[in-house]
Formats: structure tokens, C-alpha cells, sequence
């Protein structure tokens, strides 16, 4: 029980690091990929116009609510006492800012805030020499967090295409899940631009997340080695009880060989034996460590875990254990099965 208590409570703390470790890292949007280009008013026509079908490429690739684009000319909006406020563009790839309209209405300007300004139900901007009326709403924050805004105004692209045909810059935030993904969207987005002679700007923390992922395959190797290790320990401290109890029990086993009781039969009762054995002893560990685990929620708070409740030991490492007790239980048989290949006529005499 001990044994199973070890492998449970080193394997459970070893896998709340772990998905602690992915909480972090997805609240923290390590795997978000932004990327810049800067285009001029002599490139600034011919990449408007195969716009949508990137947007539509990139988006069905990687999901459409993983993938945003949008622009930002090269000039602002006023509002109240001649305020500058940077103008993004979005496009009909981008459904967030189109969501609440019909079929039938035009698209709508957005005088996006992160909430600390007060606003009518309408507010009048000007942009160069037209004035208009936007709609308040919160500001996103995929665009806050990547662009540094705390407010801004959300124009359809329909409405600025003369403005940006004299340049603009074209953003594109990735909101991936896994470092395969990250690799591969780099990897796609940078030959892409190659392939048209564009340069783009990309910023990740690739090498960050593969400094990580060595750290994960290095504890999964620890993992491993407790496994092996206590799996090593079970089968030579269960073959050193085989192995007395069978000189204890050699002339009764003899004995019932010799009524005709085959040595396989011998075998398995002293499989099921020991591993009933085991298995009641990583039960009784595992409801063990159930309860020690439930009584140190406040301490793992207080380190800063926030994944506190459950068990933590993943389905994959219970059946690890369970195998590592079947197999030290295993190994702990040959002694025992050395010593049936003894004569019988030897033992009885």
C-alpha cells in the first residue's frame, strides 16, 4: 500500500502541475501568434482585393473563431473636442462585429471602449470630412490585449475602401491550442507572404512553448521512472515472500503435484494471491491519498493551483499503475516457478 501510495501521490502532483501549467498557459495566451505587415498605397489595391479569400483560407485552416483579421488605416476619427481615436477595419470574414445585424441592414460603425468612458446611445465621430454616428460597445479583448487600445472605432471595410487603397497595416491574431498548430501556422503564414513578396512581421513565443514542451516530455520521464521503480520494488519484495513461502509450503505443493494437481494451476493461485494483494493495496492507497489530497486544497491555493477538487490522476496513469503492479506481480512468479520445476520424488523424500 505503501508503494501505491507513493506512485499515486507523486503521479496526482505531477499531473495538477501539469494542467495547472496549460491553465497558465492558455489564460496567459502563450499560443496566440500576431502578425503585422505594412502596406503601401502601390501594393495597397492588389491586396484589398484577394482580402476576403486569405481571410477565408486561414480561417477555415485553423477555425474561424481562432483566426481574426483586421485593419487600421493610416488616419483617425475625432470625437468631442477634435479627441484622435485610432480606426480599425473589419471585413465580412469577421463575424463579431456583424453579429447583431439582419441580412437587410447595412453594417454599422462601432465606437468600441473598454467601458471607463460615458457614452449616449449614439455617439457623433468625423472622419476627414464626414461626419457620422457610431454605436457604442465594449472593446474586444483580443483587440485591446494585441493592439493596446482602449478604444477605438470599428469600421466596415465596405465604407473605407478609398482610404485604404493609400495604404494601411493588416493584422492577424491566431488564438491556437497546441504547439503543433503554433509550428504549422507560422510555418504556412510565412511561406504564403514569401510566395507573394510580402513581408509580415510575425510575433510568438514558439520558442517559449518548445522550452515547455521539453520540460513536459522530461517530466513524463520522471513519471515513468517512479513507475518502473516502484514496479521493481513490488516484484522483488513479493519474490522474496514468493520465495519463502515456498520453501515453507515446497513439500505441500509436492504433495499436491503428485495427487495430479498440474504446476499451472499452482501458478495461477499464486498469481491471484498476490495480485488480489496488490490490487487491495492500491485501493486502499488510492482512497488513502483521496483523502489527503481533499485536505490540502488550502494549501495548493495558497501556492497559487487554481485546478483544486478533483482527484487529479489522470485515467492514463491509474492503468499505468495497475500495469506496474501486474507486472511486478509477474515477475515476483519466478522463483516460485523455478522451484516447481523440481522433481517431485526430491521434495517428497
Amino acid at each position: 500500500m505503501l508503494l501505491g501510495l507513493l506512485a499515486t501521490m507523486i503521479l496526482t502532483l505531477y499531473a495538477e502541475i501539469e494542467r495547472e501549467l496549460k491553465s497558465q498557459l492558455e489564460k496567459n495566451s502563450i499560443y496566440r501568434v500576431f502578425s503585422s505587415e505594412i502596406v503601401s498605397n502601390n501594393e495597397a489595391a492588389t491586396v484589398l482585393g484577394r482580402t476576403h479569400e486569405e481571410e477565408q483560407i486561414w480561417k477555415q485552416r485553423y477555425g474561424a473563431d481562432k483566426v481574426r483579421h483586421i485593419k487600421q488605416p493610416l488616419l483617425s476619427a475625432f470625437w468631442k473636442n477634435a479627441k484622435s481615436i485610432p480606426i480599425i477595419v473589419y471585413g465580412e470574414a469577421e463575424p463579431e462585429f456583424r453579429t447583431n445585424e439582419s441580412l437587410s441592414e447595412p453594417a454599422k460603425i462601432w465606437f468600441l471602449s473598454n467601458g471607463n468612458l460615458s457614452l449616449g446611445a449614439v455617439e457623433r465621430i468625423r472622419v476627414l470630412d464626414r461626419n457620422t454616428v457610431s454605436y457604442p460597445r465594449e472593446m474586444p479583448d483580443w483587440i485591446s490585449q494585441n493592439l493596446s487600445m482602449d478604444r477605438a472605432i470599428a469600421i466596415p471595410q465596405e465604407f473605407m475602401e478609398v482610404y485604404l487603397r493609400k495604404g494601411f497595416v493588416n493584422y492577424t491574431i491566431a488564438n491556437l491550442s497546441s504547439l503543433e498548430e503554433v509550428e504549422d501556422y507560422i510555418e504556412q503564414m510565412s511561406a504564403y507572404h514569401d510566395a507573394e513578396n510580402r513581408k509580415i512581421k510575425i510575433v510568438s513565443s514558439l520558442e517559449v512553448i518548445k522550452n515547455l514542451e521539453k520540460v513536459t516530455r522530461f517530466q513524463q520521464l520522471a513519471r515513468a521512472g517512479v513507475l518502473i521503480g516502484c514496479g521493481v520494488i513490488l516484484s522483488c519484495t513479493l519474490g522474496s515472500i514468493s520465495w519463502l513461502e515456498y520453501r515453507q509450503e515446497s513439500y505441500l505443493l509436492a504433495l499436491l503435484r503428485s495427487f495430479g494437481t498440474p504446476a499451472i494451476i499452482l501458478q495461477l493461485h499464486a498469481f491471484f494471491e498476490n495480485f488480489l494483494l496488490v490490487l487491495f493495496g492500491l485501493v486502499s492507497a488510492f482512497f488513502v491519498w483521496r483523502l489527503i489530497y481533499q485536505s490540502s486544497d488550502t494549501y495548493l491555493a495558497e501556492l497559487g493551483f487554481e485546478e483544486i477538487g478533483s482527484l487529479g490522476l489522470p485515467l492514463y496513469d491509474t492503468g499505468i499503475i495497475l500495469l506496474a503492479g501486474t507486472i511486478g506481480v509477474l515477475l515476483a512468479m519466478i522463483p516460485t516457478s523455478i522451484g516447481l520445476r523440481k522433481p517431485i520424488g526430491l521434495i517428497l523424500q
